[in-house]
């Protein structure tokens, strides 16, 4: 599922988002979103 947060990531004005963590089947992994650049950034991805 997928959700627009941002509809315009160059006009955001403010602190982004903190780093989040997902878990999935067989680990896990860290990202954050960087609106202004549009983008989003996985930082660590780990398997168990």
């Amino acid at each position: 599922m997928a959700e627009a947060l941002y509809l315009d990531g160059r006009a955001f004005e403010g602190i982004g988002p903190a780093m989040e963590a997902v878990d999935v089947p067989g680990g896990m992994f860290h990202y954050f979103i960087a609106p202004r650049l549009e983008r989003v950034f996985i930082v660590q991805v780990t398997a168990l």
